[in-house]
């Protein structure tokens, strides 16, 4: 949803890039929670907004995985969702973010597996400290380590000769060892969020991108009356279709529907 406004004064036209929807629908494509925010907030940072509506509605839900696109890729968001729902964030890796998740960020410029040596807390974050291990190592490592650094890194014999060092953003731990044990059913899993592309699909068939108010609050009771009626048409498809994915085939309901008496007691069980 965005808007442009035109100075015809000064001939210039200037654009506000409006407001962005962001959703959490069940498997079958039904709306459970929504947000509407600012278009230039990041969608990993509304999620704590959307996870926390999710438990406001649904205070026993039990989620085992949250599906979302590459823009949710996101060290805090994979922590979100393990820490307030005991689940599992299943997204596509986002390139931009795969510097900070190197396999190979512990390992030296020799090749040693370097040593882990504490924590290091700073501000807002807190990062993991790796150390040459020849310099740390205890005794029974020691005998499996060269005696001195295989490529003579100028760190290991000159200045402090402190070895080197590197430090791993201990917020990726959740993230990385997801993404890393779920790879092999990473296909099968994340299909399923065509739901969620379904859902934006019917919405925009209400046109809703068009928007000719231009107030936050206004934007939102709009979208909250088309979730309202898209949760109505899951209803109707679950009573006369006896299946909730069965959304978009609204057009058909009427054909398909039962007798009135049957219908009755269809909704009442």
């Amino acid at each position: 949803m965005h808007y442009y406004s035109k100075n015809l004064s000064s001939k210039k036209t200037s654009f506000f890039w409006g407001y962005r929807l962001h959703c959490i629908t069940s498997a079958e494509g039904i709306p459970i929670a929504f947000h509407v925010a600012k278009n230039k907030i990041p969608d990993h940072k509304v999620a704590n907004k959307l996870i926390k509506k999710l438990k406001q509605y649904n205070p026993h839900i039990n989620v085992k995985h949250v599906l979302a696109d590459a823009a949710y890729d996101n060290n805090s968001f994979y922590n979100l969702v393990f820490n307030e729902l005991n689940a599992f964030a299943i997204t596509p890796k986002n390139k931009r973010n795969s510097k900070s998740d190197n396999s190979n960020s512990t390992i030296c410029p020799a090749g040693l597996k370097m040593k882990f040596n504490g924590f290091v807390r700073e501000h807002n974050r807190c990062r993991m400290k790796f150390r040459c291990p020849i310099k740390i190592a205890n005794k029974k490592e020691a005998k499996e380590l060269p005696k001195c650094c295989p490529i003579n890194h100028p760190n290991f014999s000159t200045g402090k000769k402190y070895g080197c060092t590197r430090y791993i953003n201990a917020d990726s731990l959740i993230r990385n060892s997801i993404q890393a044990s779920l790879a092999n059913i990473f296909p099968s899993i994340y299909k399923k969020r065509k739901s969620v592309e379904l859902y934006f699909a019917r919405l925009h068939n209400l046109n809703i991108e068009n928007q000719t108010h231009f107030f936050l609050k206004t934007i939102r009771n709009y979208v909250c009356i088309a979730n309202i009626g898209q949760a109505l048409i899951a209803l109707a498809a679950g009573a006369v279709l006896n299946d909730l994915t069965a959304i978009r085939k609204y057009k058909n309901f009427a054909e398909k529907a039962p007798s009135p008496d049957k219908l009755k007691l269809k909704l009442a069980a």
